[in-house]
């Protein structure tokens, strides 16, 4: 089932670092949209929770650099 959810994201700040996000969630599986705001420092990913979970969303974003994602 999909799922949209939008997850507060500290440590970005510029557009290197939005892209970064982007990036590390749109190459995970299940996660089909990701919207990252870097003004409003978060990020929208509409996902299948069968297959990711936000704790998984968490731990890609944090992979790709010092940016710590609130669930």
């Amino acid at each position: 089932m999909k799922k949209t959810k939008t997850f507060s994201i500290t440590g970005m700040k510029c557009d290197h670092c939005r892209t970064n996000v982007d990036n590390a969630l749109r190459n995970l599986d299940g996660v089909c949209h990701v919207e990252v705001s870097l003004a409003h420092k978060s990020v929208t990913v509409e996902y299948d929770e069968s297959v990711v979970s936000p704790a998984q969303i968490k731990e890609a974003v944090g992979n790709v650099g010092p940016y710590e994602m609130t669930l």
